[in-house]
């Protein structure tokens, strides 16, 4: 194995799918962030108090653990007036630039990142004592 195929099984390994429609249809892939990174999100993550002044971390966020989508046509990103159902690849740029005024989108994001670390912790406890 090279060193771009064994960076992206290990990256592979810490994927997990945010499903966006429903019924599924487009979908984030989510790398599992490190327990560090997680930690220095508390401020932000869980505050049923925070608002607008969050979003600039939020973006941070997502744009640290989104790592690829599926099913993203022309029309979702630029609006169906616009674009076309034309499969797109993921750009980060794009993404950033899609997910910027979307402050749901953003929660479920931080929220899906921090799930993917607390059940990869618990799973890995649960090892440890068996």
């Amino acid at each position: 194995m090279n060193k771009e195929q064994m960076l992206r099984a290990q990256r592979q390994q810490r994927a997990t799918w945010l499903e966006l429609d429903d019924p599924p249809r487009r979908a984030l892939a989510i790398r599992r962030p490190a327990e560090d990174r997680v930690h220095s999100w508390r401020d932000v993550i869980g505050n049923k108090d925070a608002g607008i002044e969050s979003l600039p971390q939020m973006r941070k966020i997502a744009s640290e653990v989104v790592i690829g989508w599926r099913n993203f046509t022309e029309a979702d990103l630029l609006g169906k007036e616009i674009g076309g159902d034309s499969p797109q690849d993921f750009d980060p740029e794009i993404f950033a630039e899609w997910v910027d005024d979307k402050p749901k989108e953003l929660v479920e994001i931080a929220g899906k990142a921090v799930s993917a670390f607390i059940e990869h912790r618990d799973k890995k406890a649960a090892a440890e004592k068996n």
